[in-house]
């Protein structure tokens, strides 16, 4: 079957780009006119009978399902058309159906986005992906026909926008992508990953770049321009700047299915032969193709030809008993050069092989019969990628011929070196007819090469890059933090008392502690992390991009090397001892502003202060963050025997109306400190956080605030007031949140309706549909919600007509600049109109100033809190408060 490339010009280029020689000139034409006299009709013999043979020695599928289910994106036209499952259709899906229908394969077929999809296939519910580009992460998980479509990459981006112009004006930018497409990794790739704005559909993705909010967009080019007209924005194209990543679209069926494949490949190469194939590609991808010259045409021109060399025939037969003796000599050359140690093969001009020689079988263990017909991407290792093939054919076109090194595969699957050489045969009217390649094989001299690298930059016993590697990768990193702006971090760890197990039990042993080192190092690291062997017992680790601000950069270094000290701590068996080995680690982050040498020194510094310190311990170069790291690891063990030890309190801060009542009250988290006295919220609030606490400390949150609520049923001053409760993202996703809340009221006694649940905007938006079926289970037990901080994140009015809120609650951000500032003043008198159209109750926070309220009241909003009446209280003053007032 043909693979065809889908660009605007030459959209079916000839395949002969995977696996040729270093060929004979001399002889080709020879060779040329000796396959063609003799060996053609053979060759095609044997390619129909290796065919039918293919067919009979095929077994029947015992495991395959009887109903296929056949997975389908949405809106990639011309690929995929459609968004439900009655409407899915395109090139690929109308392919699909003439392939299972030459294979015999029962199908439905499920259409979703691509991202889904994906999902969904790996995890088994779909049996068939009919649009998957191959990758190497993808070869994990699926076994991929060949190739149907190639489509190049593009960028897309406003008209008139000179701020890109290649790829490599794509750093820093605002990039848009469709979720877990193949651009979005080549993205990730490049090091664009925190750049980019995943997308479901191609239009949602277009139609964000022209709002103007993102930069560009990375997409297959033909699919882009199709959904561009189909959307009718005629303000965004498509660079003409080449683009470092294309998709080779193929069927794709579970690991293992290999009898599937067969059949679906079979089936590929029917549609081929009956035509069907070609007249889909011409439906579908006709306007954008300059078409090829087939047989037919080439007939109207060959016929004519043959009939005036039939003339002249008879003006020449007579020398032909003299020349015949010197042609039958040079076929002899030939056939003898033919036969010759270097491995050979003849293509036509799309690529397809027609005769090989027998150093070619010896050489790739294919035998003829399983080559002819064949192209010459059955050898493809993978191992050049589309830049090297692109160069290699610009080379044929300007010079006939192209020599160089390249990496085939065998048949048995092994990989090779071959130094290779093909050369275009061409014709008097300077039209390419054949390719004849030839190579010979010199793995012997690349595993030389290859063992000569080795040395001079890989440490012989781990196998680790050594300092001279390290070096050279440092200074890529720094250059690289100083375009990213990101931190990146260098440990330095030492082996504790490694010298006294040299001492006592040998260097041997000492030599199996250091490899089984390097190994656990290197496993618990990511891919594109460095660890290297700095020498004798000490290894260097290269982490780069952790973050833009240096405490979450080392935050993050710090826990990486925690794990990796825990890693290390299990112990080793060495020729049948165990040995416990414990690490001293010194950690510098970088940035910009630093040099490979310092960087070097200030890590090397940070591993003496371990050591000071007992060994056994990590340690910061910067004295400031590693006095901050601990006293974020003190604050974490004492947060954790917090709820144990009863430290933690609820502050109230009151809530009033217009006339000045007591309506309600926030609880707020305090935590006292039985040493450091009382802690801030923004001290410990953001570790409880990220350490997971936020759970068991927020569920007491509720417990005693509903407690609390119940108590205060006992008091005519408090019976009727609402207690609100601050809810975190972390707590709210729970899976038995809904069952939490249901508990505590029960376990509680409390009223339902006094109990106020609030979330912030951007909580509730991140997955709104998660966030809608909570929201209104918990409003069936009769809890009521505010919406916290409104007006400060992004808010979708659709979305907030969904939610079942009760009060809107204007950011103190706002009110602090009542009245006076224009801004502030216009967005809290929309709140306020917002709340009041939706039947929502308005609460204004942070309110300081009587100019601040008579604002607020003026404009309709009618409730209050901040410290112009209160400030947070401890419970008895609270109730002391509620007295006076």
């Amino acid at each position: 079957m043909q693979l065809t490339t889908i660009e605007m010009v030459s959209p079916r280029p000839p395949i002969i780009s995977r696996g040729f020689g270093s060929l004979l000139p001399g002889f080709a034409l020879a060779v040329f006119l000796a396959l063609f006299s003799s060996g053609a009709a053979q060759a095609l013999t044997s390619v129909k009978q290796s065919g039918a043979a293919a067919q009979k020695s095929l077994p029947a599928n015992q495991t395959q399902k009887d109903t296929l289910v056949v997975g389908s994106e949405q809106d990639y036209p011309p690929f995929a058309t459609g968004m439900t499952d009655a409407t899915a259709g395109g090139f690929t899906v109308d392919l699909w159906k003439a392939v299972a229908a030459e294979a015999s394969l029962n199908f439905t077929i499920r259409v979703l986005p691509f991202h889904q999809i994906l999902q969904e296939f790996k995890e088994g519910k779909i049996d068939v992906l009919i649009n998957l580009a191959r990758s190497d992460e993808r070869n994990q998980f699926a076994d991929f026909t060949v190739p149907h479509v190639v489509v190049n990459g593009a960028i897309f981006v406003r008209k008139g926008d000179s701020k890109i112009n290649s790829e490599d004006d794509l750093a820093g930018k605002s990039l848009i992508v469709l979720n877990a497409d193949l651009a979005h990794d080549y993205a990730v790739l490049k090091g664009w990953k925190k750049q980019l704005v995943l997308v479901d559909a191609a239009a949602e993705g277009f139609r964000l770049l022209a709002s103007g909010k993102h930069d560009a967009m990375l997409l297959g080019k033909l699919s882009g321009m199709q959904t561009l007209q189909a959307l009718g924005l005629t303000h965004i194209k498509a660079l003409k700047a080449k683009v470092e990543f294309s998709q080779k679209f193929a069927f794709a069926v579970q690991k293992g299915q290999s009898e599937l494949l067969a059949k679906i490949n079979e089936g590929l190469a029917l549609t081929k032969s009956n035509g069907a194939y070609d007249a889909l590609y011409d439906k579908w991808f006709g306007i954008y193709e300059v078409k090829e010259v087939g047989l037919r045409d080439m007939l109207k021109y060959i016929i004519p030809i043959v009939l005036v060399f039939l003339g002249i025939g008879g003006y020449f037969f007579y020398r032909r008993k003299i020349e015949r003796k010197q042609a039958e000599g040079e076929l002899r050359i030939s056939a003898v050069a033919f036969a010759s140690q270097n491995g050979m093969m003849i293509t036509d001009a799309k690529g397809v092989i027609l005769r090989v020689n027998p150093a070619f079988t010896h050489l790739t263990g294919y035998s003829s019969t399983e080559t002819i017909g064949q192209t010459p991407a059955l050898l493809n290792s993978g191992r050049q990628d589309r830049l090297f093939y692109q160069r290699m054919w610009e080379s044929m076109k300007e010079k006939g011929y192209w020599k160089g090194e390249i990496w085939n595969k065998r048949k048995n699957g092994q990989i090779y070196a071959e130094m290779l050489t093909i050369t275009a045969i061409v014709a008097p009217d300077q039209t390419i007819t054949h390719y004849v390649g030839s190579f010979s094989d010199i793995t012997e001299d690349k595993e030389a090469e290859a063992e000569i690298h080795r040395l001079a930059y890989y440490d012989p016993l781990t196998r680790l890059p050594n300092r001279r590697l390290l070096q050279d990768r440092l200074g890529q990193a720094v250059a690289a933090a100083a375009r990213s702006r990101l931190y990146g971090a260098v440990f330095f760890i030492d082996l504790d008392n490694f010298k006294a197990l040299n001492d006592t039990r040998g260097h041997d042993v000492g030599d199996l502690l250091l490899v089984a080192v390097a190994q656990r190092l290197r496993a618990g690291m990511r891919e594109g992390d460095t660890v290297a062997r700095q020498g004798g017992d000490e290894f260097v680790l290269l982490v780069e991009d952790l973050g833009a601000e240096a405490n979450e950069a080392a935050t993050l270094a710090k826990q990486l090397g925690e794990k990796l000290r825990e890693t290390i701590d299990s112990p080793f068996t060495l020729n049948a001892y165990e040995y416990h080995c414990r690490l001293s680690v010194g950690v510098s982050l970088f940035n910009a502003q630093d040099t490979v040498e310092d960087l070097l020194k200030h890590a090397d510094l940070a591993l003496y202060q371990a050591k000071r310190a007992g060994r056994n311990t990590l340690r910061f170069f910067d004295p400031a963050m590693q006095s901050a790291l601990d006293l974020r690891s003190a604050l974490e063990v004492e947060l954790r025997q917090a709820l144990k030890r009863d430290e933690l309190r609820l502050y109230y801060q009151p809530q009033v109306d217009a006339a000045g009542r007591v309506i309600g009250v926030e609880a707020l988290l305090r935590w006292q400190h039985t040493e450091r006295g009382l802690v801030q919220p923004n001290d410990f609030i953001p570790l409880a956080e990220d350490t997971g606490l936020i759970l068991p400390i927020g569920l007491w949150v509720l417990e005693t605030a509903c407690a609390q609520l119940k108590t205060w049923e006992g008091d005519a001053r408090t019976r009727e007031l609402q207690v609100a409760v601050n809810v975190s993202a972390r707590q709210f996703r729970q899976p038995d949140f809904v069952a939490q809340i249901q508990s505590v009221l029960e376990t509680s006694g409390a009223i339902p309706a006094r109990l106020k649940l609030e979330l912030t905007e951007s909580m509730v938006l991140e997955d709104i549909e998660d966030t809608i079926e909570k929201m209104q289970a918990i409003k069936r037990l009769g809890v009521n919600f505010s919406m916290d901080d409104f007006g400060t994140g992004y808010s979708s009015l659709s979305y907030l007509a969904q939610l079942p809120l009760d009060q809107i609650k204007i950011d103190k951000a706002f009110v602090c600049s009542l009245p006076g500032k224009k801004n502030d003043e216009t967005i809290t008198r929309t709140i306020i109109t917002l709340g009041r159209e939706l039947a929502m109750n308005v609460i204004a926070e942070g309110v300081e100033t009587e100019a601040q309220r008579e604002f607020l009241e003026l404009h309709g909003c009618h409730a209050y809190q901040g410290y112009l009446f209160s400030r947070p209280l401890p419970l008895a003053e609270f109730e002391e408060f509620v007295k006076q007032v």
